[in-house]
């Protein structure tokens, strides 16, 4: 097996610039670079990531954390941000912590000691638990905002309001929106902006929930929406939506009923059949990890607070 010492050799150059030629090429000349390069790849030579990094004070990993590994929302994240930390040469490694307790806040605290950083989904968390993190590495939030953290969400808020305003248009006047989890920094933003643009298109709507975002909750929670009077509901998650969907249709066929003809079935979006919000989960994961990687290599820029849109399919 040909050594980083046998590159240095047939380069002409010292074993040091032979290895910063190759964890760190900026820092030599290109001519000096170019004949490394050429001798790296004459013998064969691949050079141990995880040797240089820990050379550099690195680990060469950073860690994902998730709340829970059970909503879907967020296997596009980790796959986004996997595949950009790859082409970085960074591993990914996933941690599930809900950050509820003392016991899980003592977990991350340990984690941010073996990693070069955190991309961190906490969507119900409260903001001083986490303003009270004390991470030694950089840290990016995905999925919610808090002053003074960088930061990368979806701007689910409007695509939602845009919702509202297409519903009255189709003759909608009382709509439901079905709320996601107690404390979902996304649900707060929605009710806001969604409330505001129902105000002024002189439209109802009744504000349900907070529930867990479920097809079991969306079940449950199908006869209690019907039972409003509204035509329409717009569920915090497809998951909701389906379960919903699933519940009153069963119910109308037990009634008897056509539900393609009867014309008074309770519309749910974000079913198949109805609008829905789609979101980039890739580019999310992979901007958030963009984010992380300019803070691992020392950037001292103000936090970035980015929004990503969000897309309304209409049928």
């Amino acid at each position: 097996m040909k050594t980083l010492n046998d590159v240095a050799v047939l380069a002409g150059v010292s074993k040091s610039t032979a290895s910063r030629a190759l964890a760190r090429p900026e820092l030599v000349a290109p001519a000096t670079l170019q004949r490394v390069v050429a001798a790296a790849q004459q013998l064969g030579f691949v050079p141990n990531r995880a040797a240089q990094g820990l050379a550099r004070g690195r680990t060469g990993i950073i860690a994902l954390v998730l709340p829970t590994i059970s909503n879907v929302f967020f296997v596009p994240i980790v796959a986004g941000a996997q595949e950009a930390a790859q082409t970085a040469g960074l591993q990914v490694t996933i941690n599930i912590n809900p950050l509820t307790n003392p016991e899980d806040i003592a977990r991350y605290q340990r984690l941010s000691q073996e990693v070069d950083g955190i991309l961190l989904v906490a969507p119900h968390t409260a903001d001083e638990v986490l303003a009270s993190l004390n991470s030694r590495v950089p840290m990016v939030m995905i999925d919610r905002e808090l002053a003074g953290f960088e930061s990368v969400s979806v701007d689910s808020a409007s695509a939602f309001a845009e919702l509202v305003v297409g519903l009255v248009e189709n003759g909608h006047q009382h709509i439901a929106y079905v709320g996601g989890p107690e404390n979902s920094w996304q649900n707060a933003q929605r009710i806001a902006k969604m409330s505001a643009t129902a105000a002024s298109c002189a439209a109802k709507l009744e504000i349900l929930g907070p529930y867990p975002p479920s097809l079991e909750d969306g079940f449950a929670i199908a006869e209690s929406v019907r039972e409003t009077g509204v035509s329409v509901v717009i569920p915090y998650a497809r998951d909701l939506a389906l379960g919903m969907h699933i519940k009153l249709r069963d119910s109308e066929q037990r009634a008897g009923k056509d539900s393609c003809t009867s014309g008074d079935e309770l519309e749910v979006v974000g079913y198949p059949t109805q609008p829905m919000v789609q979101v980039d989960g890739l580019l999310i994961g992979e901007t958030a990890f963009g984010l992380l990687e300019r803070r691992i290599a020392g950037s001292q820029d103000a936090p970035s607070v980015l929004r990503l849109p969000a897309t309304v399919l209409w049928t």
